[in-house]
């Protein structure tokens, strides 16, 4: 009691001792108050002492209320009281309030409640869903809920409740159509989250495996745990491959079909043989390069379709029937040289002279380059021709006599050189002709499934 409190109170009655449902002390004292002498000051900071103070003659109770009422049944005007109420002995503690509450769901799986009363710092533990009873009307059950109903500021009364671990429903339908071969299984239960497993070639369904553990034959979709009476329930979609013996990923079926594809072109390199009969009566012969192009032709090919199923995005791999991966490059060169006799001089006397006959020369040279995707060369990779001609004779006058001895002569040289592929080894005809990928589900987890269409010739 503070100090002075004789001032302010009378007479203490006698305390009340009684068992609370948890069987724990709780002790009520009581003193009259003298109302003449409260009034001269304010009693509480003299009365009132700190919460969770321990009681004189029971120290294990720890003082919980305490206040000052007016109109009491005892017959005076006010009266002063101080509750203690005995507690567990640490913050882990708990000591239970009745009995266990045993309940049984639609289904018949067996729910208990458990109620607690602790101490007001206590931390609650244990795993909903994963935390398991060892004994009594909770053994082998699942913490199913773990909370505060109360929490004063000495004593707290904890709420455990424990389920026995059930499917409750379990509605399947198809997979994604984008999925063949598939099928979504929600699994809703109490005590524990469920999950589908293998069993030889059907599945089953346990409380005890990882979600991840199927790996590519099953995949958490979603989760949804919600609260029912104080209760969790677990609700679980999987998306599983229909037939457990398989996967949710691989090929999923195979058609014969038919694909355009267009073919590649050859360029031949060519030395030409040029002759003709001059119309004075000579002849002209010789040989020029040149090429040919034969161009490429799109023709109908056997291929298989297939679908495919991956777990990330396909590689690209090389295609068959690509002209693209196959080209070359042309030169062709043309060059002409025309040379003769240029000006005549004369000099000397008209019996006695002499002709000097300088010369001319014209030459011209032209190139062109050409790139050819989807061509290649076939035979040789460079061919060459020449032509030589006179083109013109001029008389000339030595000694008074005519000759035609100075003539015009014309030089044509061309050529063809072809670089690049020089066979269709690059233009496959086996392999794929054609793939399609686009991104068709996604689980919980990130896992990003793909639609693979592939055309494949033999």
């Amino acid at each position: 009691m503070a100090t002075g409190y004789e001032t302010y109170l009378k007479r203490p009655l006698r305390p009340s001792i009684d068992w609370t449902e948890h069987g724990l002390y709780r002790i009520t004292r009581r003193w009259e108050v003298d109302s003449a002498a409260a009034k001269a000051a304010n009693i509480e900071s003299k009365l009132f002492l700190p919460r969770e103070t321990a009681d004189e003659e029971f120290p294990q109770a720890l003082l919980v209320d305490q206040g000052i009422s007016e109109g009491t049944p005892f017959g005076v005007d006010q009266m002063y009281y101080r509750v203690y109420q005995e507690l567990p002995e640490g913050d882990a503690t708990l000591v239970q309030l009745g009995t266990d509450v045993i309940s049984y769901s639609d289904n018949g799986l067996k729910m208990v409640e458990q109620r607690f009363v602790a101490r007001d710092g206590h931390t609650l533990t244990g795993t909903v869903g994963t935390t398991t009873g060892t004994s009594g009307d909770i053994n082998g059950l699942y913490l199913s809920g773990n909370g505060f109903a109360e929490r004063g500021k000495v004593s707290a009364i904890v709420v455990k409740r424990w389920a026995e671990a059930g499917i409750i429903a379990m509605p399947e339908q198809p997979g994604s159509l984008r999925l063949p071969g598939t099928r979504m299984i929600t699994l809703t239960s109490q005590g524990a989250p469920f999950y589908p497993k293998v069993n030889g070639t059907d599945w089953t369904y346990t409380s005890v495996l990882e979600e991840s553990a199927e790996g590519t034959k099953s995949k958490l979709v979603s989760k949804n745990d919600h609260n029912i009476k104080g209760f969790m329930q677990f609700n679980r979609t999987y998306l599983v491959s229909a037939d457990a013996s398989g996967t949710i990923t691989g090929q999923k079926y195979s058609v014969p079909s038919k694909i355009r594809v267009q073919g590649v072109g050859i360029l031949t390199l060519i030395q030409d043989s040029i002759s003709m009969t001059d119309v004075t009566g000579g002849d002209i012969s010789g040989t020029r390069a040149s090429y040919k192009r034969t161009p490429a032709k799109a023709s109908w090919q056997d291929v298989t379709m297939t679908l495919e199923i991956t777990a990330s995005p396909p590689a690209e791999a090389a295609r068959a029937f690509d002209p693209t991966l196959v080209s070359c490059s042309l030169k062709e060169e043309r060059l002409n040289l025309r040379g003769g006799p240029g000006t005549s001089v004369i000099f000397g006397t008209e019996t006695n002279n002499q002709t000097v006959t300088g010369f001319n020369r014209a030459f011209s040279a032209s190139t062109r380059h050409e790139d050819l995707v989807g061509y290649y060369i076939a035979g040789d990779m460079t061919k060459a021709g020449e032509l030589t001609y006179v083109a013109a004779e001029i008389p000339k006058v030595t000694d008074n006599t005519v000759s035609t001895s100075d003539e015009v002569t014309v030089k044509e040289q061309t050529s063809v050189v072809g670089t690049g592929d020089n066979n269709a080894s690059a233009y496959a005809t086996t392999g794929i002709v054609d793939q399609k990928a686009r991104p068709v589900f996604i689980t919980y987890d990130g896992t990003i499934y793909w639609e693979v269409i592939k055309w494949t010739a033999a």
